[in-house]
């Protein structure tokens, strides 16, 4: 049986902007995680957020599908979004996928 990959989180406040550090690999088995660690940032009183992803070694459709509606919760609580430090498989990924039509991700 194949064992679901490892996915951790940071996350720092500094005033009303937050940074959501992600470590490891997301896939179908817990990219539900991804969407808790998201929707809690952004319901939290904050106006803008970080998402950090040099720490994440691969993405699959189910994570980039966590990363929109992430991004959609994000535009109705007003919260800007950005992504920073993706690797260039990670950013391909979200690339292909549409992701980075909608909010900046910028690569290593």
């Amino acid at each position: 049986m194949p064992s679901t990959p490892t996915l951790t989180h940071t996350l720092t406040r500094d005033g009303s902007a937050q940074t959501l550090g992600i470590h490891g690999m997301v896939d179908f088995s817990n990219a539900d995680a991804l969407s808790r660690w998201l929707n809690s940032a952004v319901s939290t009183e904050c106006t803008s957020l970080v998402l950090d992803l040099r720490h994440l070694d691969f993405i699959d459709s189910s994570g980039a599908r966590s990363l929109i509606e992430g991004h959609r919760l994000a535009a109705t609580h007003g919260v800007w979004i950005k992504a920073v430090g993706a690797s260039p498989i990670v950013l391909r990924t979200l690339s292909l996928l549409g992701v980075t039509d909608l909010f900046d991700i910028a690569p290593l």
